[in-house]
């Protein structure tokens, strides 16, 4: 509420302000919808803002449909992490805002339904180059996701590249050298948030600033 009362007179300047509640009732209750929109709506305002939900019947279906609500035509690559462990996904949240490449969760094994639902769009796309990159090492997401892609829908192999470290704070890293080595949205490695690798919450918070800042994020230990 205090960040709402903060930014409410932007919404209400907004010519098509759009807000959108990522997550079903069992995530954001129709309660708490219905008082955030209350609150982020200005009296007399002839333009107030459009409110969504994007959600589905698991995290990956969500994940889905926050792919559908991109545009028309991403960048060149799809960005694919661990829709069961959160790290990898942490990891990869700068490097997607900072080069348009959408982000789809898949499970560890096999090819969850959702995930082939959003790479398929993908891959249909006139201007698709077919590229992908895997965040995570094989013990979060298999080979599957990649026999997959060349097997079933003739992605040349060396389109996929799988960006893995020891553990998430090398994942982390080389997520970073990566983006920077190949200039990704301007991130140089000059400004770096140092974040929590041991729970999700304050790196989700950080990758907007990162984002708007052209920062990385590095997950840290809490100790050493």
């Amino acid at each position: 509420s205090d960040f709402i009362s903060d930014y409410k007179a932007s919404l209400a300047a907004a010519a098509a302000a759009k807000v959108y509640f990522v997550g079903g009732t069992e995530a954001i209750s129709a309660a708490n919808y219905t008082a955030l929109t209350t609150m982020m709506t200005t009296a007399g305002d002839t333009t107030p803002p459009t409110f969504s939900r994007l959600s589905g019947a698991d995290r990956y279906a969500t994940a889905a449909a926050v792919y559908a609500k991109g545009p028309a035509a991403f960048g060149d690559k799809v960005i694919v992490v661990s829709g069961e462990s959160w790290a990898d996904g942490v990891s990869a949240a700068a490097l997607s805002a900072e080069s348009g490449w959408p982000v789809v969760l898949q499970t560890k094994n096999g090819n969850n339904a959702s995930a082939k639902a959003s790479i398929d769009a993908y891959l249909a796309l006139p201007a698709s180059t077919k590229s992908f990159v895997i965040v995570g090492g094989e013990a979060a997401i298999s080979t599957d996701t990649e026999e997959y892609l060349i097997n079933t829908k003739g992605v040349p192999i060396a389109n996929i590249r799988r960006i893995a470290g020891s553990d998430r704070y090398d994942t982390s890293m080389k997520v970073n050298l990566y983006a920077d080595a190949q200039n990704i949205g301007g991130i140089d490695l000059v400004q770096v948030a140092l974040v929590s690798g041991e729970s999700p919450w304050d790196a989700l918070a950080a990758s907007s600033w990162a984002a708007a800042k052209d920062a990385a994020v590095q997950l840290s230990p809490a100790a050493g």
